[in-house]
């Protein structure tokens, strides 16, 4: 048997050890001469291999013994993690989520070996690294990829921004916007941009930032997405500048931005877009004012005042609260209503929208990406849109109505609410609409307006404009339904496809500098993966909300004291008195310490006195018991009993 090199034969071996359950170690491990015995006392097998000259690098087997005298090993050492490694690569590439614990339960179902989690772990990281490159070449690549995606997919931006360290340039941010992305969000979205970031959990760090547009069916619509150090306000000009840029804004007047408000944003809109409107999540609104003023009562108020759609209502809704909590009210009189109110938002938007959920549930999405290498996560970013865009395609070719999904719906309940209404008409386009309990509005069916706002601020008939129309008569409800909500905007919007792009492996050498990695900052204590949600947000198995400890006075269960509970109530009880005394304990005045001496001596005395007595009566009966059956046994008893008299006399 020849083998090509020492590689090739350890390589052999170890196939051999794993597969027959044997643990082996090469005794000689030289380049032209090796030999593999068996770890176990006494057991004969071995082989001996060595090369036919120096010049010849292949090796001959010179000496072999087939018999084993052992028992099968089961934590064999040979499993190391780059066999396991090799073993399992192309599972791993197919399911790159694939837990340790698998392999872990594959190794000793397929090969009888048994290996820890610890190891199956770093076998994964192996091929994990083998498939996507380490993280310094991804960076190093990332000149080859954005000329990929600007030759693949023409007219989408791309921005790298380094900084020079030392004479190396080094990565600080990256900016990708594609072109059916943008295109699309131009032609068939509403001037509303949702912004928000999101940590990413690699090794260099960085946030993801994100701009969500609000497609005809009321869901995301990716616009762009960079990469940065951190948020700043320098690192939100730098982006909002880039995309200002690609979407055209030039009168920033007639736009809309929605955010959480995060640090540096609100200097950044004031030096791009100061005339556009910008919202603040009120979610997170409420998280602030939840710190100082707790209590469902104040929540479901302030969420009155933010939803209250024209500005008497606002007023009304303000006062409520200012007789509820006149500090409540100070704190949230100071924040400027036309950034978390509804009565005071643009109606040229055709938004409503209070929340920054669009740009929440696009970072939830990609949460699997967000640990990944950098090209590796804005791949997985890119083929998510891809997929996105054709399936959203498919399934609304299928939707038998003029205007999107999520709209019918709405606009299903908004039916039913109109049946409450009452409806009068005087001639010409206007009605007046009674809603009960005193609520009186006026509907223009011809500028499709209601003086509650619902319908100017959504561009969707509220119950009001509804039973206006069905008083009407003659129309659909549906006609009077912006055409930003229409199927075919939605159709045309989604047949902005992005197209595929090539493997690494062939791509166009642009021959730059490499690229370097941000410094490598590594934070204290274990690395999160999962943010910690607030006590609001906490759900419980049941469906409930889950209460926390914080602000909560806990007590005892045995006495009811605050100072300590049950577990450590025995270290609070009062120290035992010791000084006391056994028997009953008397009330003596204070008095002479020599009277208080005889006074004792006397009681003594009485207690021996008492013992005497009890014990003559005891011998009186016992001799008449005597008498009784023995009459001699009497004198006996009687002597004794005079004998016990003087000596104690």
């Amino acid at each position: 048997m020849i083998f090509s090199d020492a590689k090739v034969f350890r390589e052999v071996v170890r196939e051999y050890c794993l597969l027959s359950g044997k643990e082996v170690t090469f005794t000689r491990n030289e380049r032209y001469k090796l030999k593999a015995v068996c770890k176990a006392v006494s057991c004969p097998w071995q082989i001996y291999v060595a090369s036919k000259n120096t010049t010849d690098r292949s090796l001959v087997v010179k000496n072999y013994n087939p018999s084993h005298n052992c028992v099968r090993v089961f934590a064999n050492a040979q499993a190391s993690p780059k066999w396991l490694r090799d073993k399992f690569l192309p599972r791993i590439q197919t399911n790159p989520t694939m837990p340790p614990q698998s392999i872990v339960n594959s190794a000793f179902s397929e090969f009888k070996v048994g290996i820890s989690r610890m190891k199956a772990y770093r076998a994964k990281a192996e091929a994990l690294r083998l498939i996507e490159g380490t993280v310094a070449e991804q960076y190093a690549m990332l000149w080859d990829y954005c000329h990929e995606l600007e030759d693949k997919i023409p007219g989408s931006t791309t921005n790298i921004h380094c900084e020079s360290v030392h004479g190396e340039i080094v990565f600080k941010r990256l900016y990708i916007y594609l072109e059916p992305l943008k295109r699309g969000f131009k032609m068939n979205c509403r001037p509303f941009i949702g912004l928000d970031a999101c940590h990413l959990k690699g090794v260099y760090g960085g946030q993801l930032v994100t701009a969500v547009g609000i497609d005809p069916n009321n869901e995301t619509w990716v616009i762009a997405y960079a990469v940065v150090e951190m948020e700043t306000r320098e690192s939100w000009t730098w982006f909002i500048d880039l995309l200002a840029k690609d979407v055209d804004i030039v009168n920033s007047h007639g736009w809309a931005f929605i955010s959480d408000k995060q640090k540096g944003l609100a200097g950044a809109f004031e030096d791009l877009v100061p005339n556009a409107e910008t919202r603040f999540c009120v979610r997170h609104l409420w998280d602030n004012f939840n710190k100082t003023y707790k209590g469902q009562v104040l929540r479901d108020q302030l969420w009155k005042c933010a939803r209250a759609t024209n500005v008497p209502s606002f007023k009304y809704q303000m006062e409520v609260m200012k007789t509820l909590d006149h500090n409540a009210w100070e704190w949230l009189a100071e924040k400027p209503p036309t950034q978390w109110s509804k009565s005071h938002f643009r109606t040229l938007i055709k938004c409503d929208m209070l929340q920054n959920n669009l740009c929440e549930s696009f970072n939830n999405t990609i949460k699997a990406a967000r640990d990944k290498p950098i090209i590796t996560m804005l791949e997985m970013i890119r083929c998510l849109l891809m997929r996105r865009i054709q399936w959203r395609r498919d399934k609304m070719s299928s939707w038998p109505h003029r205007i999107c999904k999520n709209i019918f719906d709405h606009l299903q309940d908004k039916k039913l609410e109109a049946c409450n209404c009452t409806v009068q008409w005087f001639g010409g386009p206007k009605y007046q609409v009674d809603a009960g309990r005193g609520d009186q509005y006026v509907v223009d069916l011809d500028i499709h307006t209601c003086s509650c706002r619902k319908w100017d601020l959504s561009g969707i008939p509220c119950a009001h404009g509804i039973a206006a129309i069905h008083y009407k008569g003659g129309q659909v409800v549906e006609d009077y339904v912006h055409s930003y909500y229409s199927r075919d905007s939605y159709m045309a919007l989604y047949t902005n496809l992005i197209m595929p792009i090539n493997g690494s492996q062939i791509w166009e050498k642009t021959n730059q500098t490499a690229i370097k990695p941000p410094a490598y900052t590594r934070q204290p204590g274990r690395t999160r993966k999962v943010r910690i949600k607030g006590p609001e947000e906490r759900i419980d198995k049941t469906g409930k909300k889950w209460l926390g400890r914080q602000g909560m006075q806990m007590r005892c269960s045995v006495c009811g004291s605050t100072s300590h509970n049950k577990t450590t109530h025995h270290r609070n009880l009062p120290p035992k008195d010791k000084s006391r005394g056994r028997g009953r304990p008397r009330n003596i005045p204070n008095q002479d310490p020599a009277i208080a001496a005889e006074e004792a001596k006397v009681a003594a005395r009485a207690r021996r006195k008492l013992a005497y007595g009890r014990a003559k009566a005891a011998a009186v009966a016992k001799k008449d018991a005597l008498n009784a059956s023995q009459p001699n046994a009497a004198d006996t008893a009687g002597i004794g009993l005079g004998a016990s008299k003087r000596q104690r006399t």
